[in-house]
């Protein structure tokens, strides 16, 4: 993973907890964060002037995630997708990076809501 994406992803979830009273001084833990396709837990450590980012990566979580997908039987496309909706993305920024329109990514989203249990993506 290069720097560049690790900063993004790690600020994005640092950024995204505002009312933690504690972003300001102190800890904050964010267990199973999805970075540059990657699963981490990130903890933060924020003495007053420095932030500090800690990454352990959940190379098993990731491969469970993988193994699951395809016992749905998920394509290759849809796994992708899935990435990108737990992620955070919306259909319009899937369809861009990915560059397909939004009516193929709705499709491909449709398929998977079709194959995967409720429970495992919002809705």
């Amino acid at each position: 993973m290069s720097s560049a994406n690790c900063e993004k992803g790690c600020m994005l979830c640092y950024r995204c907890d505002v009312h933690d009273p504690s972003r300001e001084e102190g800890t904050q833990y964010y267990p199973s964060q999805l970075i540059d396709g990657e699963y981490f837990d990130v903890l933060f450590l924020h003495d007053g002037e420095n932030l500090t980012t800690l990454l352990y990566p959940l190379k098993r979580k990731q491969a469970a995630d993988a193994k699951r997908m395809v016992d749905y039987d998920l394509t290759k496309r849809e796994q992708e997708i899935v990435r990108l909706i737990i992620a955070g993305h919306s259909n319009s920024d899937i369809a861009s990076k990915l560059f397909v329109s939004k009516a193929t990514v709705k499709k491909h989203v449709n398929n998977i809501y079709k194959k995967l249990p409720a429970s495992i993506l919002p809705r």
